[in-house]
């Protein structure tokens, strides 16, 4: 004989799910991509609001540099005095942006849950995205 799912033990399971499941409120406010200041000078385009980015989206600045630096194919260098990100080559507004928008979309949101709240662990010579608020793990490729 064959046993059947009946709605009303679904329902069951599912509220003893959620019960289980602790939830911070504050882990899943609103997130609003923070927006690159960019200024362009001579054949060098400035990110004047860097650390603030790097700071809001919980990466340090040297790995979020060495993003733009890949994905633009160029050199740059971070600027101690002014804490800002120099890239060697002239880029739009944008471009910029859109590039941020990447590295947010790749590196930082979890896929799984759309969580900010994710680090970025090395294993090997594997990347992973790991979320603090669900808990999963997704590889991330290069």
């Amino acid at each position: 004989m064959k046993k059947t799912l009946t709605i009303t033990s679904y329902e069951k399971m599912l509220e003893r799910l959620y019960s289980s499941i602790e939830v911070n409120p504050e882990k899943f406010k609103g997130f609003e991509a923070p927006i690159a200041e960019v200024q362009n000078v001579k054949n060098r385009t400035i990110i004047t609001n860097f650390r603030e980015i790097a700071q809001k989206l919980n990466r340090s600045p040297e790995e979020l540099a060495s993003f733009f630096f890949k994905d633009l194919s160029i050199n740059g260098m971070i600027d101690e005095n002014t804490k800002q990100l120099i890239l060697f080559g002239k880029f739009s507004f944008e471009r910029v942006n859109m590039t941020l928008k990447f590295y947010i979309k790749k590196y930082v949101i979890c896929p799984i849950c759309s969580s900010v709240d994710t680090i970025v662990v090395k294993e090997g010579k594997n990347l992973f995205l790991r979320c603090l608020a669900c808990g999963a793990t997704s590889s991330i490729i290069d």
